[in-house]
């Protein structure tokens, strides 16, 4: 008890800017320890299906064919599928994303994915600047919020998302500065993952008459763009064909957080599942887009169009992996410095992603850091810290010997699809081998619970203004109107 009383004390004692250089030489030493424990050729299979994609664009290929990809990913990373030579890892971006990626293609493969990691990283670096700002925090609590949830997650396949959550904050952070023409790019840039933007630039167009002119122009950037590059008959072809038989492979996806992927395993058929996630994904859409006017009208804020949209887009829906469910910390950081209280529950869920912790093992440290530092920014005491600390860290190692305890317990053979079928096909099938057990149920009640709380939340205090803002949201507010 003494030793964990010293530890404690130690805690608080410690600075923002210190607690963040311990948080982040943790983080490194995680993602060196999951890297060395993993063979180099499966480092980064999402960006490698981005690549080969952009690849395919250059060479007037149809990107979303089983054909080129394949022959393209195989001599790229032999060893990723070394079980499962016949699986084809699909490329699902819209075609305008995907010429984005031809002229990386032009560079060796693996100078191209050193720096798309150094890219993404630069990413996440700019988003905890936004969401610091937003929030009226340091940088230092911005990279804490945001660190661990946008790079665990994306630590082994080198994911796009932190590259939409960064555009949307940043915009975010621009229309609330009244820079229209800027705001609005970002956020058109962000389509590059459509269902994660589409709300925010709804709401824009909606509610800001400045920024409908520049999203009309990046519209049109956009289509032109995309029939450049694939076509109108592949581009056709992408609504009505390979979207929904994306949608279907991604059913068994462990990595899906969604209401479809949940109401898949709990019995539902197919079709009925996709369009009720659907569905749950557009009715969230619109009364996220209700929310944020209704704010924008009493604040005379225009960062609640992008924040609160974006973040109610990452709830449930048809399509949503854990590394997307990042976009709704700008708004819990906002939302937690503002009302204090109950409402830092869902930003300290959010940035320690449960599943990160739980499917990587090593990275229980910083877990445990991130946790200490948000307590001690509410000022918790010494002793809630060490407690939570050794919460979170024993169940991440638990709940990590479950997870391994499940992996490969359900393997056989898959097919070759054919060279003209859809990559997702054969993506299809290698998700059909997942194990659901109950680390996987927990899993998703950890990414799902604060998403529902922070959304609770967000309606209340839309419809309900506080009769007075706590201590630490006036404190926030005040360091936003200096720092603005």
């Amino acid at each position: 008890m003494r030793f964990v009383r010293r530890l404690g004390g130690a805690a608080c004692s410690l600075d923002g800017v210190t607690l963040f250089l311990i948080v982040l030489a943790g983080l490194t030493c995680a993602i060196i320890v999951v890297v060395l424990c993993a063979p180099p050729k499966i480092i980064g299979y999402d960006f490698l299906a981005f690549w080969c994609g952009g690849r395919a664009v250059l060479a007037g290929a149809n990107p979303y064919l089983n054909q080129p990809l394949h022959s393209c990913e195989i001599v790229h990373a032999p060893n990723f599928f070394y079980d499962f030579p016949n699986v084809t890892v699909p490329a699902p971006l819209p075609p305008y994303a995907l010429a984005l990626f031809a002229p990386l293609s032009l560079v060796p493969y693996a100078i191209a994915r050193a720096l798309w990691w150094a890219f993404i990283l630069a990413c996440v670096a700019l988003e905890a600047r936004f969401v610091a700002r937003l929030a009226g925090r340091s940088y230092a609590f911005g990279a804490i919020v945001c660190g661990f949830a946008m790079t665990a997650p994306i630590v082994l396949q080198g994911a796009l998302a932190p590259l939409p959550v960064t555009l949307l904050t940043a915009g975010a952070y621009a229309l609330r500065n009244e820079r229209w023409r800027s705001g609005s790019a970002f956020i058109a840039a962000a389509m590059i993952e459509p269902h994660m933007a589409l709300p925010a630039a709804l709401a824009a167009f909606l509610f800001l008459p400045k920024t409908r002119l520049p999203l009309i122009a990046c519209a049109s950037i956009a289509l032109s763009l995309a029939l450049i590059a694939v076509g109108p008959h592949v581009l056709g072809s992408y609504f009505t064909s390979v979207l929904p038989v994306h949608a279907l492979s991604e059913l068994d996806n462990l990595g899906q957080d969604s209401l479809t992927t949940i109401l898949h395993h709990l019995g539902l058929a197919d079709g009925p599942a996709i369009h009720i996630g659907g569905l749950q994904y557009a009715v969230f859409a619109i009364v996220g887009i209700v929310f944020s006017g209704r704010l924008l009208r009493r604040e005379h804020d225009a960062s609640w169009a992008v924040v609160v949209p974006a973040a109610f887009a990452m709830i449930g829906g048809e399509f949503v992996h854990l590394s997307e469910v990042s976009m709704a910390i700008p708004l819990a950081a906002v939302l937690a410095v503002r009302l204090g209280g109950w409402n830092w529950l869902p930003l300290m869920m959010l940035a320690l992603p449960g599943e990160a912790a739980i499917n990587y093992g090593t990275f229980f440290v910083p877990a445990m850091l991130v946790i200490a530092l948000l307590l001690r920014d509410v000022h918790a005491s010494s002793r809630s810290i060490i407690a939570a600390s050794i919460i979170v860290g024993g169940l991440s190692i638990i709940g990590h010997a479950f997870a391994i305890a499940e992996i490969g317990t359900n393997v056989r053979a898959i097919g070759d699809p054919g060279a003209t079928a859809l990559a997702s096909v054969s993506w299809a099938a290698w998700n059909r081998l997942a194990f659901i057990g109950p680390v996987w149920w927990v899993e998703k009640i950890f990414t799902l619970f604060p998403l529902l709380v922070l959304a609770a939340s967000t309606a209340r205090y839309a419809y309900r203004a506080p009769i007075a803002v706590r201590r630490e949201g006036r404190m926030g507010q005040e360091r936003s109107a200096a720092m603005t």
